[in-house]
């Protein structure tokens, strides 16, 4: 091959690998401007919403409930309704929210902190309206969902710990995991909270149950396949680390549950002050902006890392999708694992693991684009070998929602849809997990 060719050759392989890249690029920016761009996709969304709406207003219990949705079209409605007879009465509150993370907890005193794992005691706190209804309770004296009688009892059967599925959003009282089981003659505590990972819910068990000195026969941990996202969130915390990182470490919450009152109370009125003032036309619009201009930075780094198209790749292939630090949750949740583990040999109680799937393990690719379809998505497959080395028992309601195939899983969920269980669905899970108890009595 002479100089010229030669040149040639490399000129138009160098052009082809610069089309080649720039088709590539090409198929990753229309996969993230497309939702952008389309009207019929929006106007489809926007369709879909009104459906659902009229699914909702049409369910019994949106006809028969006192809370139906017919009469509060949303939860600040419903809270109004409540705040006008009673000044008791809160929105929701999470733990696991990420200001709380980034803030540590609240600041009191001089330079104090304390980070609560319930909401407002004996108040009225307004939950969520997934199935037709708004769901709200009346939380206990430390601001779980329970009777608060519960904590008079003397002999404990089972606690409950996990996120909003053990929190029981969005259904009543007695269609909670926990709910179920008193009905059922199984005296039981719900510590569960929405939005929490397995350490805030390890350390919701050292303050309320440990150092309060109960001891139930069993610790149930609901853990919701999100969870291993959520405990690495939560890692960020110092308050939260140290209750992984030594054994004796307590705030003394218990004895501190009119302080970590009074600390939610004033974040929720600052809350709804500052959302009053955000209804003004001007802030809406800032936000709007604000919005807009982190969703741009977002898609310029996806596209420039090609995600959309290695995502389709995966999927199409069912190739396992990265966990973004893997081995850092992995880590994290082993910990978890061993300080519950070392909790519950103190109290002499037996663990048994509960696990959740999401929605989308029954559908083909999630809201992040990942590959929901593989047996190791969000590392299911290592969580439960890791607990099955532990000697931990495991009741997998994979095999109960699956009894029927993919489409006969979704129907466990409102409307078939992405969310929480409707209260059908509750109730057949809460039964299966009673079932499996029994072989561990």
């Amino acid at each position: 091959m002479n100089k010229s060719k030669k040149q040639r050759f490399i000129s138009l392989f160098s052009l082809n690998i610069l089309f080649l890249i720039m088709g590539i690029y090409f198929i990753e920016i229309v996969f993230t401007i497309k939702p952008y761009l389309f009207s019929d996709k929006a106007n489809r969304s926007k369709n879909k919403e009104l459906i659902l709406k009229k699914e909702m207003l049409n369910t019994k219990y949106a006809k028969d409930h006192p809370y139906s949705i017919k009469n509060f079209s949303n939860g600040d409605l419903l809270l109004d309704y409540f705040r006008d007879k009673d000044k008791n009465a809160y929105n929701k509150f999470s733990p696991g929210a990420q200001g709380v993370i980034d803030n540590n907890g609240f600041k009191y005193g001089e330079n104090e902190r304390l980070y609560p794992f319930s909401t407002v005691s004996k108040a009225r706190i307004v939950f969520c309206g997934e199935s037709g209804f708004w769901v709200n309770y009346v939380s206990d004296r430390f601001g779980f969902r329970n009777e608060d009688s519960i904590w008079n009892k003397k002999d404990i059967d089972a606690v409950f710990i996990g996120d909003s599925f053990t929190h029981g959003a969005c259904v009543d009282d007695t269609d909670t995991f926990s709910g179920i089981a008193n009905s059922s003659g199984i005296n039981s505590i719900n510590l569960g909270m929405g939005g929490t990972g397995s350490l805030i819910q390890l350390a919701a068990l050292k303050e309320y149950i440990v150092n309060n000195r109960i001891k139930p026969k069993f610790i149930i941990w609901v853990y919701y396949s999100s969870d291993f996202g959520d405990n690495f969130n939560e890692y960020k915390s110092s308050i939260l680390r140290s209750y992984l990182e030594d054994s004796t470490y307590k705030q003394d919450l218990v004895k501190k549950n009119k302080l970590k009152d009074i600390l939610i109370a004033r974040e929720h009125d600052n809350y709804l002050k500052t959302s009053k003032v955000k209804n003004i036309k001007n802030d809406k619009q800032l936000t709007k902006i604000k919005l807009f201009s982190k969703e741009l930075i977002k898609n310029i780094k996806t596209t420039i890392r090609l995600i959309q198209v290695r995502y389709a790749i995966m999927n199409l292939l069912n190739i396992e999708t990265p966990e973004i630090n893997s081995e850092e949750k992995i880590d994290i949740f082993q910990k978890t694992l061993t300080r519950l583990k070392e909790e519950a040999k103190s109290l002499n109680s037996k663990i048994i693991f509960v696990y959740l799937p999401s929605w989308y393990e029954f559908h083909h690719i999630d809201g992040n684009g990942s590959n929901s379809r593989h047996p190791n998505y969000r590392k299911r497959r290592e969580i439960l070998d890791m607990v099955k080395k532990n000697n931990i028992p495991i009741i997998n309601t994979r095999n109960l929602l699956l009894k029927n195939g993919k489409e006969g899983a979704k129907a466990f969920y409102n409307f078939n849809l992405y969310g929480h269980f409707n209260p059908v669905g509750y109730k057949k899970v809460g039964e299966y997990i009673l079932e499996n108890l029994e072989i561990y009595k």
